[in-house]
């Protein structure tokens, strides 16, 4: 970090100011060689463990109303737009409790609030390619998951899979039902 802070908060006077600089090279600016170099005392394996053990920010409280009034709008839009059986509609009420629970319990971990979601949404629309709406409650789970969570892999992984469901909706499970 040092020699980055170097080079982008202190502007370097001369050239050999900066790391692997030569009397006659331009003045802030790192070769491949440099880069190559800095990137060599890194372990990745440890900075890895380092970012999968990062503690997860509770959810507040005062976040509550947002999850559950969104939660439950959301759902209904997608009853309004494009209406399933009850049966559908019961099958969201896991997801929809999610968001409850995720406000309420403190230590509810992030990939169970993602798996609380994805699996009823998924099974939901994948019946019969209904409530197609509902596939709104993912983006909402993924910002709630990436706002609290500090590990970026673990928070990408959940992006990840909540951005593929979709399209594996679309294309493998109901292909037939005409999502795009």
């Amino acid at each position: 970090m040092g020699a980055w802070f170097r080079l982008v908060a202190i502007a370097p006077t001369a050239a050999t100011d900066v790391p692997g600089g030569e009397p006659g090279s331009t003045p802030g600016w790192m070769t491949a060689g440099d880069r190559r170099r800095s990137l060599e005392g890194v372990n990745w394996w440890s900075r890895c463990r380092a970012d999968l053990a990062r503690p997860e920010v509770p959810t507040g409280r005062d976040e509550v109303p947002f999850l559950v009034i969104g939660s439950l709008t959301t759902v209904a839009v997608a009853q309004l737009t494009d209406a399933g059986s009850i049966i559908d509609l019961l099958l969201l009420v896991p997801a929809v409790l999610a968001f409850v629970v995720r406000g309420l319990a403190v230590r509810m971990p992030a990939e169970l609030f993602a798996a609380a979601v994805l699996g009823p949404v998924t099974l939901v629309v994948s019946r019969q390619g209904d409530l197609e709406g509902s596939l709104f409650l993912l983006p909402i789970m993924v910002l709630y998951v990436a706002w609290h969570l500090p590990s970026a892999i673990r928070a990408g992984l959940v992006m990840a899979v909540a951005a593929a469901t979709p399209w594996l909706i679309a294309t493998v499970f109901v292909a037939d039902a005409g999502i795009s």
